[in-house]
């Protein structure tokens, strides 16, 4: 039961933390023109679309956000790197990518000009030998090249290298104004939707409502290595769970057995007395059933309180190189903990039906002569 815990809490936090990570960074949906455009910079387009106008009326969409990528060159006093600028708005929605800053807080907006002040992983400081607050050479190469000097307001961390070795976080504006480009010019949508799990249908319905030169893509499909990763470690545990029943299973039946031959006497004697053959049964089915019970009881306390003391204390480390993470993950869900107490109750209380046959065999003068 402590394994069972442990493996499926760790489990759901190593998918969880991942998920938000890239949710964060990406959304859910991404809406783009349709082109033939594969390059890192997009064909900017109209934003005031129906979608973006009117996201309620889209099944299953709970908000949509004007995006504009650029590539460009980020340059500190003794180092120079490639990046990804995203240009967010000033009503961009930080929640789901909050957990990602170690440091300082999010570009600061303003109503009458663009943000000079803009957000980078901890990979993209370390290259330029900057740190929080430092003054920073910002390039998009074109015909002419443009530059402007803006301000490290934040630092983030999500441990996937996809992001971290080129992505920054700034204002639209700042694009806009370098490109003379107007303010109702975007290069993509991301669309937050209301339930993941319905993600497929939401997609759907978002499809439906796009105008004919849009073209949207999936967080799955835009990621797929790394959902096709997480499927993996959900067969992995369930092959996990498939053993540990079976070596539980194994655990109680013999149990049982044991348990039987040393009361075959006993078993004998009560049969002498006049009990039924399912009267002595009920006797080693109690007993096993009180057994199942102090074993469950134990289990979920020793793994809910290893899971309590990782979630909090964060005692076993990783390397976030290769688990996109600097530790272990909890999460806390409590269906499946009830799911995996009850399954492990219904399991082994129908295994000891098996022993307790024996039961019926045994003649109080074979019990004598087993004495």
């Amino acid at each position: 039961m402590v394994i069972s815990i442990l493996s499926t809490s760790i489990l759901e936090g190593f998918k969880t933390e991942i998920e938000d990570k890239i949710y964060g960074l990406s959304g859910h949906i991404m809406v783009t023109k349709f082109d033939l455009n594969r390059s890192f910079e997009e064909s900017p387009f109209d934003k005031n679309r129906d979608i973006y106008l009117h996201p309620d009326s889209v099944y299953g969409v709970r908000s949509v956000q004007p995006i504009v990528h650029k590539p460009g060159l980020l340059k500190s006093n003794s180092e120079i790197v490639g990046i990804i600028l995203k240009g967010v708005e000033k009503n961009y929605n930080w929640d789901l990518f909050s957990k990602n800053i170690v440091e300082g807080k999010v570009p600061a907006f303003s109503d009458t000009t663009y943000s000079k002040e803009v957000m980078i992983s901890r990979r993209i400081a370390n290259d330029l030998h900057v740190k929080l607050h430092d003054t920073i050479l910002l390039c998009f190469v074109q015909q002419s090249p443009r530059f402007r000097k803006v301000n490290v307001s934040g630092i983030y961390e999500t441990g996937l290298e996809e992001f971290d070795e080129h992505m920054i976080m700034g204002d639209a504006g700042l694009v806009r104004r370098l490109y003379n480009l107007s303010d109702s010019i975007a290069g993509s949508y991301e669309i937050i939707v209301n339930d993941f799990s319905q993600l497929d249908s939401t997609a759907l319905a978002v499809e439906e409502s796009l105008d004919y030169d849009l073209a949207y893509m999936t967080v799955k499909e835009r990621y797929m290595q790394i959902f096709d990763w997480m499927m993996l470690l959900d067969r992995n545990v369930l092959v996990f769970l498939i053993l540990i029943i079976g070596v539980g299973t194994f655990v109680m039946v013999s149990t049982l057995l044991i348990m039987i031959m040393e009361r075959t006497s006993m078993i004998g004697l009560l049969k002498a007395l006049g009990a039924r053959n399912y009267q002595v049964r009920r006797i080693f089915l109690m007993n096993g059933g009180y057994l199942v019970v102090k074993g469950l009881l134990f289990g979920n306390a020793i793994g809910l309180s290893l899971c309590w003391l990782q979630y909090h204390f964060k005692l076993m480390p990783l390397d976030p190189n290769t688990y996109y993470m600097n530790s272990v993950p909890i999460a806390w869900t409590w269906n499946m903990f009830i799911l995996l107490n009850v399954l492990f109750a219904t399991i082994l209380m129908l295994i000891q039906l098996l022993p307790v046959i024996m039961i019926s065999r045994i003649s109080p003068a074979k019990s004598v002569k087993f004495n």
